[in-house]
């Protein structure tokens, strides 16, 4: 008799486990986007890459879902994906196609972009924004060390606190030049040498705005080329890494 309970029990278990995993393909997506994840980073064929060789799907998320900051690191791994340190401290990863993988569909995960969908948003922010920017489309709020940030469809941040009030308006510019961002703004005059030399030759019709020393091993310039605002990237060293551009 207990041999027949225990085999019922097993076939019932059996028979769950099969309609938890077809269910949507859920269970079966994450396993399958966890196995992924937990390859690029346990890889040893690792390649440092530059910003610009990311796939432009892969760009288009980021500039979309990671509104409140940039990519400092790309790393690729061969037939597997990418892995991208934002300048937040942020960790997420793609596909080889330039698709975020999402570990868990809505739920928290490796690849979870944590967007707060407009219509989610506290009731005091919405007000506020229909307001004050009335025109402006709302693309997602993000929490961040206590704070929300939203995104409009203009490229302006707009900042709450944790009750819904207003604090400023800002860009990604900011946030990353001396603003909420990780580092430690510097002024103009006092950075590197090379680096002025560097801007002034690649970028002569351009106005620096902002300088910060982030995380003791780079500089970030802001720079802005008319309309287009700049994120120039140099090492401690100042040389030259990449650039970011926001039209």
């Amino acid at each position: 008799m207990t041999k027949l309970i225990f085999r019922f029990s097993i076939l019932l278990f059996g028979i769950f486990f099969m309609v938890s995993c077809d269910n949507d393909g859920t269970l079966q997506d994450f396993d399958a986007d966890t196995r992924l994840i937990q390859e690029i980073q346990n890889s040893t064929d690792r390649i440092a890459i530059d910003v610009n060789e990311l796939p432009s799907l892969t760009i288009q998320t980021t500039n979309e879902d990671y509104f409140e900051t940039f990519i400092e690191t790309a790393t690729k791994v061969p037939n597997k994906g990418y892995e991208l340190e934002m300048e937040n401290g942020t960790t997420t990863y793609f596909r080889t196609s330039g698709e975020e993988i999402l570990a868990r569909k809505g739920g928290q995960g490796y690849g979870k972009r944590g967007i707060i969908k407009p219509e989610d948003l506290p009731v005091d922010v919405l007000e506020y924004i229909a307001t004050n920017y009335p025109d402006v489309r709302i693309k997602g709020g993000k929490e961040y060390e206590g704070d929300l940030y939203v995104g409009l469809g203009d490229k302006r941040i707009l900042v709450f606190d944790t009750n819904g009030n207003f604090v400023e308006e800002t860009t990604i510019e900011d946030l990353s030049c001396g603003g909420r961002g990780k580092g430690r703004s510097i002024a103009i005059e006092d950075l590197p040498q090379n680096i002025m030399d560097y801007i002034s030759t690649n970028y002569p019709s351009a106005e620096i705005k902002k300088a910060k020393y982030r995380g003791g091993d780079k500089y970030v310039v802001g720079l802005l080329e008319g309309e287009t605002k700049i994120l120039t990237i140099f090492d401690t060293d100042g040389n030259f890494l990449y650039e970011r551009r926001k039209e």
